[in-house]
């Protein structure tokens, strides 16, 4: 979970970010969450569910992000 602080970046903030990790406790994805992750897949997981989570995080009507 070390690496969630760059969410916390000001240079990378606004870019949205999908955390694929094999942690699956609770308080761990709470954390994420917290750190400014938009999504968090849990391995192992199948192409459904990646594209779920990437259809969550890009909505097809919403504008691309702008980089800061």
């Amino acid at each position: 979970m070390e690496r969630v602080d760059a969410c916390q970046s000001p240079a990378l903030g606004q870019i949205p970010f999908i955390m694929v990790t094999a942690e699956s406790k609770t308080e761990n994805v709470i954390a994420a969450k917290e750190a400014g992750v938009n999504n968090y897949i849990v391995k192992p997981f199948n192409a459904q569910t990646l594209q779920n989570k990437v259809q969550s995080v890009f909505p097809d009507d919403a504008p691309p992000p702008r980089a800061a």
